[in-house]
C-alpha cells in the first residue's frame, strides 16, 4: 500500500474516469475548512451508486482490492468502512475521500451530537451506534445534530 505524502497543498476534490495515483495513496491535509487531515484516492465501482457529500464510503464486497470501494450498503459490517466523501465521486470514477480527521457526516435522521456513528439502514448514511466496538477500524463521532434525514453534520472520521 502506497504511504502518505508529505503535506499536500493540491487539490482533493479532483475526480475523473482516469486513475491519476496509485490506489490507496494518502494525503496529509490542510483543509481549509476542516484543518488537518487524512485523505485517500479510491475508485468507485461501477455498481456503485455516487457518492455524495458526507456519504459512508466501504470496500466494494465484490473486489478483493481495499481500494476499489461502494456507497456503504445498509447496515454493513464497520470493518468495510474507508472513509467519508467530502464531494460528488461518480459511478466507476476515482478520487479522495477522507480517512481520518473533522468531517461532515450525512445522518439518516436519528442521530444526535456528541455520539459514536456506524453504518445506518439506508445506504450511505450515518446513525448513532451507542458505542464503538472493538471489532470495528472504522469510528465516526458526530459533533452536531444535523435536523432531519439526510442533513449534514459536523463530525470525525478515523479508519
Amino acid at each position: 500500500m502506497p504511504g502518505i505524502e508529505n503535506m499536500w497543498a493540491g487539490p482533493v476534490t479532483e475526480t475523473g474516469t482516469t486513475k491519476q495515483h496509485p490506489l490507496g495513496t494518502q494525503r496529509l491535509v490542510n483543509h481549509a475548512t476542516y484543518g488537518l487531515g487524512t485523505w485517500i484516492y479510491i475508485q468507485v465501482s461501477a455498481a456503485s451508486a455516487a457518492l455524495a457529500k458526507g456519504s459512508s464510503v466501504a470496500q466494494d464486497a465484490a473486489s478483493a482490492d481495499p481500494f476499489v470501494t461502494e456507497l456503504t450498503p445498509a447496515n454493513a459490517d464497520p470493518t468495510r468502512v474507508r472513509g467519508v466523501a467530502d464531494h460528488v465521486i461518480a459511478a466507476a470514477s476515482y478520487g479522495w475521500i477522507i480517512k481520518e480527521g473533522r468531517c461532515e457526516l450525512l445522518s439518516n435522521g436519528t442521530t444526535t451530537a456528541d455520539t459514536a456513528q456506524k453504518p445506518s439502514s439506508t445506504a450511505g448514511q450515518w446513525v448513532d451506534t451507542g458505542g464503538v466496538t472493538a471489532a470495528s477500524n472504522a469510528w465516526a463521532y458526530e459533533t452536531e445534530s444535523p435536523g432531519g434525514a439526510g442533513n449534514l453534520a459536523g463530525g470525525y472520521i478515523s479508519c
